[in-house]
């Protein structure tokens, strides 16, 4: 049993009605664009859950900044404690909205969903992260996109539920296309509990494991030759080669062999 709603269905009048459709009966999949999904309500307690660890990451940000002393970037500490202000006032709003909430709104947790596959996955790679290097280039927006977020929502309600790490299947052309930091990211939305097991709850602690960090000289847009700080080069490359060979599989071969054939 497929169910493939159309635009009218998440109409903001028709929309309570699929969502209790998708929650009461038994689908064997449920077909929606990024915008449908991007409209189903996700778990208070969970995006109260992630928002929390994510707070908690720029207050350890935070209090390793200020013990540098005279070392301290300036920069990075402003943007650290703005960021801080506004989980702050996110976290306010959630459980707001948990004290009150009513009964009658089903959230994807309710829906009963055990596995996403997501098309076109490169389009929720925008996903928030916490760093001290703000003077390091090419690691991308640390707020991230709502759509992404949400994504990571679903992701831990299903894991929470099964107890165990995955439970979404990425289909992309390009997962990886140009930052380092969308690698860690992938680990972040699949492999939470493995990351956990090697003390690494954020990006600084994974690119300390993985990353090295070097400058060196660049064109600039205006055509000027400045100095840069990257990650250039993967460390442990044979470990994080049998990670990320737990996450990825490419089509590549099987397409090679259907073209043989």
């Amino acid at each position: 049993r497929i169910l493939y709603p159309g635009k009218e269905d998440f109409t903001v009048k028709n929309r309570a009605r699929i969502f209790s459709d998708i929650k009461n009966n038994d689908w064997d999949c449920v077909i929606l664009t990024h915008d449908q999904f991007g409209a189903i309500p996700q778990s208070a307690e969970i995006q109260e859950a992630i928002m929390q660890k994510e707070l908690d990451s720029v207050q350890e940000n935070l209090d390793v900044l200020r013990k540098q002393g005279r070392e301290i970037s300036r920069s990075a500490l402003k943007g650290l404690e703005q960021r801080k202000l506004t989980l702050t006032a996110k976290l306010r709003d959630i459980r707001d909205t948990i004290a009150e909430r009513k009964d009658d709104v089903v959230d994807f947790k309710m829906m009963g969903v055990d596995h996403l596959f997501v098309d076109e996955s490169h389009q929720f790679k925008n996903l928030m992260f916490n760093t001290r290097h703000d003077r390091v280039s090419g690691l991308g927006n640390p707020n991230g996109s709502q759509r992404a977020l949400n994504l990571l929502f679903a992701i831990r309600t299903i894991q929470e539920r099964t107890g165990k790490d995955l439970g979404a299947t990425f289909l992309s052309g390009t997962t990886i296309s140009n930052s380092l930091t969308e690698l860690y990211l992938l680990f972040k939305y699949l492999r939470p509990r493995a990351l956990e097991k090697q003390g690494i709850g954020s990006f600084d602690a994974w690119a300390a494991v993985f990353a090295k960090k070097s400058g060196d000289y660049e064109f600039s847009v205006t055509n000027e030759i400045i100095r840069k700080e990257r990650f250039r080069t993967f460390i442990k490359l044979p470990e994080l080669s049998a990670f990320y060979g737990e996450v990825w599989e490419s089509g590549a071969r099987e397409s090679e062999k259907g073209q043989e054939g």
